[in-house]
């Protein structure tokens, strides 16, 4: 039997709602058909934030790593990910809600 996710997800038009139990937020993704088992199938916790002036951290996961790029490579191809990344380049929140990964919401950033 596959091991349940200890997030609940709902399918809102066209997002991903991701929770749990005792976080202060919603998480945000682009639903699509090919990633959402996989997504779902996988427990989401917050990393700490990295700096006294992060409110909150990032949704992660040890097998697939940070939401935000996992998505962005979903999207643009673990080619394009791996390519920009090497480039300098981050994913990056355009809003500064890292809780927010929906597709729309992420850009790569030069890092400075």
């Amino acid at each position: 039997m596959p091991r349940q996710s200890k997030n609940k997800f709902e399918i809102i038009n066209d997002e991903i709602h991701i929770t749990r139990e005792g976080w202060p937020l919603i998480g945000l993704t682009t639903y699509r058909e090919d990633y959402y088992e996989e997504l779902t199938s996988k427990t989401w916790s917050l990393t700490k934030p990295n700096s006294d002036t992060e409110d909150k951290g990032y949704l992660s996961n040890g097998t697939l790593g940070l939401l935000h790029r996992y998505i962005a490579g979903k999207w643009y191809g673990e080619d394009v990910l791996k390519d920009m990344t090497e480039k300098g380049y981050v994913v990056d929140h355009m809003n500064n809600n890292h809780a927010d990964c929906r597709i729309s919401n992420l850009e790569f950033l030069k890092k400075a």
